[in-house]
């Protein structure tokens, strides 16, 4: 038979358990919060540079657009279509091409963003003469992506605003 004594300690035991099995998530969660480790980044999601305020454009359109922007006061006609394939200097695809990629990497939702291609006289983020952009159904540029951008980044920042925004 169980003693009084020993019935108390496994009590006190259990009640122990107990509260260790509480606090010591709660003491993680304090640490990680105060403390955070220098390699873990909760500040950023994008790939690309979020511009705050976001420009308004006059162009018109009702859905999202992957466009090539062009900074510069000579920059007058639109670049080479996607069916070029390549640049003409290099064997790198074309900003055309490669947008034409990402858009038909979106499987079902490629519907709701269609390429374009914006002429910008000053961005004060970037001193890249051709950038890539996001543009809102509102017509906003809301990101830009520096020529050195993986197709993947863009892709995931694509899929993010088309996820948690229903327009366009």
């Amino acid at each position: 038979p169980m003693t009084t004594n020993s019935s108390a300690q496994s009590a006190w035991f259990t009640l122990i358990i107990i509260f260790v099995c509480a606090l010591v998530p709660m003491a993680l969660a304090f640490g990680l919060y105060f403390w955070p480790p220098k390699n873990l980044t909760l500040d950023t999601m994008h790939h690309g540079q979020l511009l705050s305020p976001p420009i308004q454009l006059e162009q018109t359109g009702t859905k999202w657009q992957l466009v090539q922007i062009t900074l510069g006061s000579e920059c007058q006609q639109a670049p080479e279509s996607a069916s070029a394939g390549t640049n003409s200097d290099s064997s790198e695809p074309s900003l055309a091409y490669t947008h034409a990629q990402i858009i038909k990497a979106l499987g079902r939702e490629a519907h709701r963003v269609s390429p374009g291609y914006v002429c910008l006289t000053d961005l004060p983020t970037s001193n890249h003469p051709v950038l890539t952009g996001i543009i809102d159904p509102n017509n906003q540029l809301i990101m830009t992506y520096e020529p050195d951008a993986t197709k993947r980044g863009i892709l995931l920042d694509l899929k993010r605003l088309l996820k948690y925004n229903k327009l366009g």
